[in-house]
């Protein structure tokens, strides 16, 4: 371990003499900056590089070369190293301290479209410092408060960009959306503009079928809904968010590696998981109009199928009867009715056997499907599916 320690130190203090030798041809320090970064990456490096050099000095040394230099690789894989250390939290007051943070700002003026596509690994390292930086509330929380102020105004703007480009340009608005949901969720919701929500559904519909995205906008959502700020956030332009949501739910996703199957949403379970509580959500939101206009015979037998294919499925029952609720709650009985009628005989079995299911299993699902029966019972043919169900096993 020794020898090991002192090859490194001998490696290290090579690399860094010759990142900051001026006579040495750029390509040469760009070489030895590669080093620095590949040798940083190992996470069982970081003892080692605590022994060898206080980081303040390291990454100080480098941002102030780069900022000389004004080389867009060599600004890229200065931020891939301060993403490298901010990795371990320990790091996090020194980094900031030194200005990686403003460095990593200055930085984005290379997020481009163009430069993207150029050289697609020099954007992934340019953003890697946010996505790590904003992790764990409990380390420098005033001076990540102040970054973040800066960093959510851009890092929207970038999310527009991107989202317009192709396919390939996901793994750029999967680091953007991870580190708006690390700020969301350890650092705080009040730096969120309005325009947050609307970037969310574009996110949604442009990537309609993904898992991450979903999972990403998911986690956003959830501590938009915990925070203070839950009811002006959440109800801005949901009715967008709910359209983008909706068309997930109509959908057929590729789930295969040769892209040949395709399966509808409903036998999805992964998305269904991410999906519905995200719609139930917007349900009890929605402005009354836009969500009348989702409420048809296919809404119901698409709820039926779910029900179907997930019958002791907990979290995925309790958001369908959740989005039942809603609809009865909100747009009234008769109106709901009117569009389970034509399709009762795909939804209320599967929403029998639910109840049966979790009758003793979840009280909360079994007093949630409870509170839909007197909506349900008004109409002839589904208050006798109810009764027989009744007569065959006893209450439900």
């Amino acid at each position: 371990k020794k020898r090991n320690t002192i090859l490194a130190r001998g490696k290290f203090s090579k690399w860094i003499s010759k990142i900051e030798d001026e006579k040495i041809p750029l390509s040469d320090r760009l070489d030895s900056l590669v080093q620095l970064y590949n040798f940083s990456a190992d996470l069982q490096n970081f003892q080692v590089i605590q022994s060898l050099v206080p980081t303040a000095e390291l990454v100080n040394t480098i941002i102030n070369r780069s900022r000389i230099i004004q080389d867009r690789l060599f600004c890229a894989l200065t931020c891939g190293l301060i993403g490298n250390l901010a990795q371990n939290t320990v790091f996090h007051q020194e980094l900031l301290d030194v200005g990686s943070g403003d460095f990593a700002l200055e930085s984005l003026k290379h997020l481009t479209i163009q430069n993207y596509v150029e050289e697609s690994s020099v954007v992934i390292l340019i953003l890697k410092p946010f996505a790590f930086l904003t992790r764990d509330g409990t380390t420098a929380l005033a001076s990540k408060k102040k970054l973040t102020m800066n960093i959510i105004p851009p890092i929207l703007e970038l999310i527009n960009t991107f989202n317009t480009f192709d396919k390939s340009g996901l793994s750029v608005i999967l680091l953007l959306l991870t580190t708006l949901g690390n700020i969301a969720e350890s650092i705080f919701v009040d730096a969120f503009p309005y325009e947050t929500m609307d970037i969310l559904a574009s996110c949604i519909r442009r990537w309609s079928g993904s898992i991450e995205i979903a999972n990403l906008v998911g986690k956003i959502l959830y501590f938009f809904n915990h925070s203070p700020r839950s009811e002006e956030l959440l109800r801005h332009n949901s009715e967008k968010m709910l359209e983008s949501l909706m068309e997930t739910f109509f959908s057929r996703y590729v789930v295969d590696v040769q892209h040949t199957n395709r399966l509808p949403f409903y036998k999805d379970t992964d998305l269904l998981n991410v999906v519905l509580p995200m719609i139930s959500l917007h349900c009890l939101l929605a402005p009354l109009d836009n969500l009348g206009s989702y409420i048809s015979p296919q809404t119901f037998c698409v709820l039926g199928d779910i029900l179907h294919e997930n019958p002791w499925h907990e979290c995925i029952a309790h958001n369908v009867l959740n989005i039942l609720y809603a609809f009865f709650t909100r747009l009234g009985r008769d109106q709901v009715l009117r569009e389970i009628a034509p399709v009762h005989k795909k939804l209320m079995p599967s929403f029998l056997v639910v109840m049966r299911n979790f009758k003793r299993k979840s009280r909360s699902i079994a007093d949630l499907g409870q509170s839909l029966v007197p909506f349900l019972t008004h109409n002839i043919a589904i208050a006798s599916e109810i009764a027989k169900a009744d007569c065959a096993d006893g209450p439900l």
